[in-house]
């Protein structure tokens, strides 16, 4: 469902204009994710990884290659006619949605849970049906009266369930999941990770499991991508493989995990 191939992209550096100079980020990212699997990208903070979410979101775009989804390019794509006329759109056309790590900063403190889960539904029946943003809530375990309460009013938990509940709320093809996890306490992580788990088996979502914790990235991805320096430098198609890697970086990561 999604192939990134051979993707080049580079920020210019500080400092006067014309000797600014470009530094690289990403240095030749290539890579497959298919439907219905979660597919974990793990590399250190400024490794690139983030970046290379927003390039496949559509609100990066490389210098070089080229990022499909579905089949076609995303810098290219009508999402009206691939996917429906009125479709609602969030993120990449309704295509693609995203967790951030952030869960205070990704919503409007003014807003109440209502208005949250209505903001990727805008123009469309559903931002008023108050039975849809109900079972949106139900789907993250959450009862239905939490719609007129506003963010300070919820744990960092629940926030993260109302944020994952909005991603969900225009059926997207994909759910970029970049480093969802890892601003929730652990005993809270695995209750949202085993949520997200859930969702994924009985609605065969797709997830792009963006993170820096390779426990996390084990518990819920059906395939590993390790990033580094703004590469791909291993790819693990089965977790049993993991005590197999090759690449230095990797066993690094592994080696950390066993400490």
């Amino acid at each position: 469902m999604l192939q990134v191939e051979n993707v080049h992209l580079s920020f210019k550096k500080k400092g006067t204009f014309w000797r600014a100079g470009y530094k690289p980020i990403l240095k030749g990212v290539t890579f497959h994710m298919r439907q219905g699997e979660c597919l974990g990208l793990i590399g250190a903070s400024g490794s690139g990884k983030s970046t290379l979410g927003r390039v496949i979101t559509g609100t990066l775009r490389p210098q070089r290659g080229l990022a499909r989804l579905m089949g076609e390019d995303i810098y290219h794509m009508d999402t009206a006619g691939l996917f429906g006329r009125g479709r609602a759109r969030t993120g990449l056309g309704g295509v693609v949605s995203i967790v951030f790590q952030d869960y205070n900063t990704s919503v409007n403190p003014r807003f109440p849970v209502r208005d949250i889960l209505a903001e990727p539904l805008r123009g469309t029946k559903l931002a008023g049906d108050v039975s849809y943003l109900k079972a949106l809530l139900a789907q993250v375990r959450l009862p239905g009266d939490y719609l007129g309460r506003k963010s300070f009013e919820l744990s960092g938990g629940e926030l993260q369930r109302v944020c994952i509940a909005r991603a969900l709320a225009a059926k997207p093809a994909l759910v970029l999941l970049d480093e969802a996890v890892s601003s929730l306490d652990v005993s809270v992580q695995f209750q949202v990770l085993e949520l997200l788990k859930t969702l994924k088996e009985q609605s065969g979502l797709s997830y792009l499991f963006i993170s820096h914790d390779l426990a996390a990235v084990t518990h819920l991805c059906d395939r590993i991508l390790f990033f580094n320096d703004g590469r791909v430098v291993e790819q693990v198609d089965s977790l049993a493989d993991l005590v197999n890697v090759k690449d230095c970086y990797s066993r690094q990561l592994i080696a950390a995990v066993l400490a």
